[in-house]
């Protein structure tokens, strides 16, 4: 047996790779983040070495597999980072199911592949060397502790400098928290750490907190303190034509109509309802530039209905802009959304209304029901069926048809047109596409794209632009089916997007346009006559109260949101909010405050406002007074999100 004292060269070599990956993947942005990445490598070195000297039992094997997982989730964190802009938390890490699969998709084969191949190989090479660690020198281990901590001190006072740790809790603060500036699992730990002393210092907060969920949740109206009271945010709740307003502390958004009608009267002749949500589809992509355009399909079906073009998607996460559109409320919970965290939801949605007017419900998607808890959730807003991967793979048709994330969309368009084409009783179903979802790096098969779109390499933008034109070829082939049925003479088909991502032409350079482009969404429908202007301001909250609205069913609601075509549409503003993952925007008409710096440089000053969570453009003086309690109403729906949204 050959011993060879490495130890220290070997634990070095395992503790400074991260530090290597962090620089390779772009985490070194300024001194502090590279100082950050050198402290990490430090203490792993130091407790690579303390696992050799106190434990000494398979170390090698044991410091290599824990560097691999390291390199791993760094590679993550960035996949992560330039999605979302933001970190890992000690939130997204009860994410599990959902990390695993991040994994899978964000870390590219041929990097999995090489770290494999290095695993083999080392393994390889370990059984035949019989290669041991030794305990190191004792003087030179505790030498190093001396020199970690005062890289320590430094880095630690020097982040207390830089940031402020309790911003990160509060999502309707405008953050300026830059998280580029430090190391990803440095930020983890700290994060950790961080809870641990405020746990120990929030306890009472805490209580107060579970107190105010309790009034909610037990409909104890006179109990609420004033300052979560609808007169608060009166001006952002504006009328609901037809019905009359609750007045209920405990539920501000709640409307109650008088005349109810009669559903089950109906419902042989009502019509039916297709949602399409287009993953990752904005605004931009499917305007013309040089006569060509990614969506043809979709501009092509605008013609035959209506297109909206100031519309908006209300999150950067798919699960909650369905929240959004199915139930017309915000998933203010800033990383795990409230699917995951509290699961079902006991408010009025649109699947649920529908289903209690016999309608029949259905959901139709790529990927596993499982993912963000949707087995859970959506049978709790209404859904009776759910046609996911799962459903494809029991059947059968899942063989070879995996592209990305789950079924390619072309396949799922066609299922539920078999499914949907013969049904007699009305319906209401969701097609949530999924091809076209981060990181776009897809083999599409022999899926042919036209020659402006066609593209081989690493390029995002450009692999983006080529999962919307294959969506929207997916789109195109349903449409034909569609319109060529019976289907299209009694269904109501609105087409939009879930959200837009963070990746831009070289032409969108600004934080304005880049936020723009980041939330306005497309939004076509279908078998409707009597809307707004299309060039009104809308969201996806509207959705769901204008498909009611469409259908007349009446009944008491609880939404943020108003119809805009239908009986009950109405032209007023309604208020707008575009969640990001530390802030958010906020608009009513045409007044918009965006969470940047300088929105109104060389503007008048009667037409500019700005604090602490951003700044605005004004169209009236009157709409301050609507941004100032655009907090309040944030206040109050992140209470009633703890609460689950209860429905009296």
């Amino acid at each position: 047996m050959l011993q060879i004292n490495i130890t220290v060269l070997f634990c070095f070599i395992c503790a400074f790779l991260p530090w290597g990956a962090s620089q390779f993947l772009g985490f070194h942005n300024d001194f502090f983040a590279i100082m950050d990445s050198t402290l990490l490598s430090l203490s792993l070195w130091w407790g690579y070495l303390g696992y050799c000297y106190f434990v000494n039992k398979k170390t090698v094997e044991i410091i290599f597999i824990l560097t691999v997982i390291i390199l791993i989730f760094l590679k993550v964190s960035q996949e992560y980072f330039i999605f979302f802009e933001s970190y890992i938390s000690l939130e997204t890490l009860g994410l599990f199911n959902e990390v695993l699969l991040g994994i899978k998709n964000f870390v590219s084969i041929p990097i999995l592949a090489l770290l494999f191949l290095v695993t083999f190989l080392f393994f390889t090479f370990l059984s035949k060397t019989k290669i041991e660690l030794v305990k190191p020198n004792r003087i030179f281990f505790y030498t190093l502790i001396s020199a970690i901590s005062f890289i320590a001190f430094f880095v630690q006072n020097t982040h207390s400098q830089k940031f402020i740790f309790e911003k990160l809790d509060e999502q309707n603060e405008f953050s300026s928290y830059e998280y580029q500036e430090e190391n990803p699992i440095m930020f983890l730990v700290r994060e950790l750490v961080n809870k641990v002393i405020v746990d120990e210092m929030s306890n009472a907060k805490q209580k107060e907190v579970d107190f105010l969920t309790s009034i909610i949740q037990k409909n104890q109206n006179k109990f609420l303190p004033p300052e979560y009271h609808f007169d608060k945010f009166k001006t952002l709740i504006i009328p609901y034509p037809e019905f009359s307003h609750s007045g209920l502390n405990v539920e501000p958004f709640k409307f109650k109509s008088e005349d109810l009608g009669s559903a089950s009267d109906h419902k042989k002749t009502r019509k039916n309802v297709i949602l399409i949500v287009l993953e990752s589809v904005r605004k931009y992509e499917t305007e013309k530039y040089n006569g060509i355009s990614l969506t043809p399909n979709l501009n092509e079906i605008a013609k035959y209905g209506v297109s909206f073009e100031n519309f908006y998607s209300t999150s950067r996460y798919t699960i909650k802009s369905e929240q959004a559109i199915l139930c017309s409320l915000l998933d203010v919970h800033k990383h795990v959304p409230y699917s995951v965290h509290f699961g079902k939801f006991n408010g009025q949605c649109l699947p649920k209304i529908l289903k209690k007017n016999g309608y029949h419900t259905y959901w139709f998607h790529g990927n596993t029901k499982e993912f963000f808890n949707r087995d859970v959730f959506h049978p709790s807003i209404g859904f009776q069926n759910l046609i996911s991967k799962e459903y494809f793979e029991t059947k059968n048709l899942a063989k070879n048809e995996i592209i990305g994330w789950g079924i390619k969309d072309e396949d799922v368009f066609n299922e539920a047109f078999k499914i949907l084409e013969n049904k007699t009783e009305p319906f209401f179903a969701e097609i949530l596409t999924l091809t076209n979802h981060q990181p776009f790096n897809w083999d599409y098969g022999k899926h042919v794209f036209p020659d402006f779109v066609s593209y081989t390499g690493e390029n995002i933008y450009k692999n983006y632009r080529k999962g919307i034109n294959y969506t929207d070829y997916a789109l195109g082939v349903f449409w034909n089916k569609f319109i060529n049925s019976p289907l299209s003479d009694n269904t109501i088909l609105i087409i939009t997007g879930d959200h837009g991502v963070p990746y831009y032409p070289e032409i969108i350079q600004s934080d304005v346009d880049q936020f723009e482009t980041l939330f306005r969404t497309p939004l076509v429908v279908y078998g409707v006559d009597d809307y707004v202007d299309p060039g009104m301001q809308l969201s996806h909250l509207d959705i769901a109260p204008s498909i009611l609205s469409e259908l007349d069913i009446k009944q008491d609601f609880s939404f943020l949101g108003r119809p805009f075509f239908g009986k009950q549409k109405t032209v007023d503003n309604r208020p707008i909010f575009n969640m990001d993952i530390d802030n958010y925007a906020f608009r009513l008409g045409n007044t918009r405050c965006l969470p940047v710096e300088n929105l109104c440089v060389n503007k008048a000053i009667e037409t500019c406002y700005s604090e602490y969570r951003f700044s605005c453009n004004i169209e009236n003086i009157n709409d301050i007074a609507s941004i100032v309690e655009s907090e309040s109403l944030m206040k109050f729906l992140k209470l009633s999100n703890r609460a689950g949204y209860p429905s009296f």
